[in-house]
């Protein structure tokens, strides 16, 4: 299969360096501006990134992905052979970018995404550097832990938050007033 993928790219790759060498205009899905250098310029970026994409197939380690890894990858793979900029997650049913999206932005956005293609230059998240790891196909982050658990001694009625404690058997209500 993954030599199958490697070959369908290179035609891709082969095509779109044709069309450029005769000045065919390219119309791609991200092209909404009609002028021809802008579609040469386009085509350029598309060239480019399959030429990275394959050098990406290359280096993935399939096996060390982990079963909910490998559906991530997969959608995400099928997501960029059909020109799509965004997939939805498997598991929080999240819209995430492609790499192809991030690569024709042409910037880190500064997000962390999963899929940045730009080593997450802009993130200015000093947590989300130190944690996250690249398991060969996309960046990873450990899950979120929560600070505070949710109950439902916290709650507001329409008018005033109100704060119930219970502390050894005994009971104590708060209210604090929106006025």
């Amino acid at each position: 299969m993954t030599a199958k993928l490697n070959s369908s790219i290179f035609y891709r790759t082969m095509a779109l360096h044709r069309m450029l060498k005769t000045n065919c205009v390219v119309h791609l899905k991200c092209c909404n501006n009609s002028s021809a250098n802008s579609n040469s310029e386009k085509a350029q970026k598309m060239i480019l990134f399959w030429e990275n994409e394959m050098v990406h197939k290359t280096n993935l380690q399939y096996d060390v992905l982990s079963e909910e890894e490998k559906i991530i990858h997969n959608m995400h793979d099928e997501a960029v052979r059909k020109g799509h900029f965004t997939y939805n997650d498997p598991i929080t049913n999240e819209r995430i970018l492609t790499r192809l999206r991030h690569y024709l932005r042409g910037k880190c956005c500064g997000n962390a995404c999963r899929h940045c293609v730009y080593d997450h230059e802009n993130v200015i998240d000093e947590y989300k550097l130190r944690v996250r790891t690249f398991n060969t196909s996309f960046w990873t982050y450990p899950p979120v832990e929560k600070d505070v658990e949710f109950d439902d001694s916290c709650y507001f009625d329409g008018t005033n938050l109100k704060v119930q404690t219970n502390r050894r058997s005994a009971s104590t209500t708060f209210e604090f007033s929106a006025r």
